[in-house]
């Protein structure tokens, strides 16, 4: 059935998951084998999930590199979550074919982030000059109808300009965010950090304590910090109070009025001061909640947005990043 479903459908649906996992290694690399050939990512993902070693020997040959670039040039968003699944499986080699494999997807989806205007823009009424594009059409009208004609001096010109963000991003790498979680949350960070790579921005990476990945007065090579992220492992409690004490203290060597943090976790606190006490002093401050069957993690996540003055979004599947992040970015 995984077989038909493979070849004939071109997707390994999850429904046959536990079929799939009663199957021995020799037939999973088989069934890996298979997917490589007919060019299907989505069953290569969902056999990772299974057995992550069975699909890292069938991907470590010039098939499967070939596989992934193929994919990534038809804009698949499933290369990182492919990476995440295999990175602890695969070979030094393969590991780090792969590794920038994923990068190039993270970078095509940030460019295709960018392309929707993702920034915002800063809007001045200036002077028009013969070479602008753009101009106030209401009050260019009105100084039409005050003099019934019109010259340069009358008409209205838009001077636009992309708004230049200060931010800091904290995530969550604790036990408690294994899975999809950690996938998913390192890859807000990452297509994050690519956008905001000509602003300030700081990183902290955070378990049983906070780590600067990234300082915000500090310049940092994107290419090596989305290689970090990447690779981050899961590990030890949770203490967003250090992540929030560390981020509020990033954002405070940048004096600018318009400046804000993103807080990436299930909220599971488990470790440290309550968080809820260091929420308000950031100016504004977004949480993305990743799923959680624990309801206090939510309540968690929906609690330090309200103190910190922002916005809670739960964060489900890769394919809501896009969607997430414009909302965030164009509202800050």
């Amino acid at each position: 059935m995984l077989e038909a479903e493979i070849r004939i459908k071109g997707k390994s649906p999850r429904i046959y998951k536990k079929l799939a996992q009663k199957l021995d290694y020799a037939s999973l690399v088989h069934l890996s084998n298979l997917a490589i050939k007919y060019e299907n990512l989505s069953a290569l993902v969902n056999l990772a999930d299974i057995n992550p070693l069975a699909v890292a020997d069938a991907l470590s040959a010039s098939e499967g590199v070939q596989l992934v670039r193929q994919k990534i040039s038809e804009n698949s968003a499933r290369v990182p979550e492919l990476y995440f699944l295999l990175r602890g499986k695969l070979s030094a080699k393969y590991r780090t074919v792969f590794r920038r494999l994923a990068r190039v997807s993270i970078l095509k989806a940030s460019l295709r982030l960018s392309g929707r205007g993702i920034r915002g823009e800063i809007v001045k009424r200036v002077k028009y000059a013969p070479w602008m594009a753009d101009f106030d059409m209401e009050e260019t009208l009105e100084n039409y109808l005050e003099k019934r004609y019109l010259t340069y001096d009358d008409i209205v010109g838009l001077d636009r300009k992309e708004s230049r963000k200060t931010g800091v991003l904290m995530l969550d790498t604790s036990g408690s965010m294994s899975d999809k979680k950690i996938i998913n949350a390192a890859l807000v960070t990452a297509v994050t950090a690519y956008h905001m790579r000509n602003d300030d921005y700081g990183v902290i990476l955070f378990n049983t304590c906070g780590t600067v990945l990234k300082p915000i007065d500090k310049k940092a090579s994107t290419l090596d910090l989305i290689d970090s992220i990447l690779d981050s492992e899961v590990a030890g409690y949770t203490n967003i109070s250090d992540a929030l004490k560390k981020g509020s203290y990033e954002l405070s060597k940048v004096k600018t009025k318009k400046k804000w943090g993103i807080l990436i976790t299930d909220g599971i606190h488990n470790y440290g001061e309550p968080p809820q006490d260091f929420a308000a002093s950031f100016p504004i401050l977004h949480v993305v909640g990743l799923p959680t069957k624990e309801s206090v993690g939510i309540k968690t996540c929906e609690e330090l947005s309200k103190l910190g003055g922002g916005r809670y979004y739960q964060l489900q599947r890769y394919s809501d990043i896009p969607r997430i992040l414009n909302r965030i970015l164009k509202s800050t």
